[in-house]
C-alpha cells in the first residue's frame, strides 16, 4: 500500500469513527437533533427574500412566513422532559439563560403572531402568542417521539 491511499483509508477511519456513516435517510447515525422556534413575520416586513421562509401549518390549514434565523433552538434547551398529552407525545423544555431572554423578548414584542416549533425540519407545534413566555420553559404538547427526546436530553446535558 502506498503511502496516498494509506492517508485516504486514515482520513475515511477518521470521519466513519467522528461522523458515522449515511443511513438510507441522509442522516447520520450520530447526528443531532434539531429543535428550533421561528417568529412569524409579514413577506413584506423589510426582511430580504434570504431572510423569511414559507412554512405550511396544518391546525389549521394555512401557509405563514417566518424569520429563517430563529429565536432559539436544540443549544439553548437545558432541560427537557417527556410529558403524555392528550395530543401524543409532548415535553416540557426548560431553556438556559440565553435561551430564556431570547424567548421572553420574542414573546413580548410578537403578541398575536404564531410561534412555530420545530423538530428535526418539521413543524410539531404553532401556537398563537397571547402571553409572554418569561419564566423560560415551554410545553409542547405533542410531535416528539421518545428516541427525539432522548436525544435532545444528552445534546442538553452539553448545554448546561
Amino acid at each position: 500500500m502506498n503511502l496516498r491511499a494509506y492517508l485516504i483509508c486514515l482520513v475515511l477511519i477518521f470521519l466513519y469513527h467522528n461522523y458515522g456513516l449515511q443511513t438510507s435517510e441522509g442522516a447520520s447515525p450520530k447526528s443531532k437533533h434539531t429543535f428550533r422556534a421561528h417568529i412569524e413575520t409579514g413577506y413584506a416586513a423589510g426582511l430580504a427574500p434570504t431572510q423569511v421562509q414559507e412554512v405550511y401549518l396544518t391546525d389549521p390549514e394555512q401557509k405563514i412566513y417566518v424569520r429563517v434565523i430563529p429565536e432559539i433552538s436544540e443549544n439553548d434547551i437545558q432541560a427537557i422532559e417527556a410529558r403524555i398529552t392528550n395530543q401524543g407525545l409532548g415535553a416540557l423544555i426548560t431553556l438556559n439563560r440565553r435561551g430564556r431572554i431570547s424567548l421572553a423578548t420574542c414573546t413580548s414584542e410578537n403578541l398575536g403572531r404564531i410561534l412555530v416549533f420545530m423538530l428535526n425540519g418539521r413543524v410539531i407545534y404553532a401556537p398563537v402568542l397571547d402571553v409572554p413566555i418569561t419564566n423560560g420553559q415551554i410545553l409542547i404538547p405533542r410531535g416528539f417521539l421518545p428516541e427525539e427526546i432522548e436525544a435532545l436530553k444528552k445534546q442538553s446535558k452539553k448545554n448546561r
